[in-house]
């Protein structure tokens, strides 16, 4: 029995969640609307990037 394909890629993105805990609240301000677009996480309470494109 052979491996499927896209078990391989599903293991590779959970290794990758964890990899990149996600952001649950702003480490400046302490606000919790945080607004991802695309690859950025931007605190909508204070205006700053969080995480960049950069980072990934």
């Amino acid at each position: 029995m052979t491996p499927e394909p896209n078990a391989a890629v599903s293991a590779v993105s959970a290794v990758a969640k964890e990899a990149t805990p996600a952001l649950e609240t702003c480490p400046i301000c302490g606000s919790v609307r945080l607004l991802a677009l695309r690859c950025k996480v931007i605190c909508q309470g204070c205006r700053t990037i969080l995480q960049s494109c950069a980072d990934l």
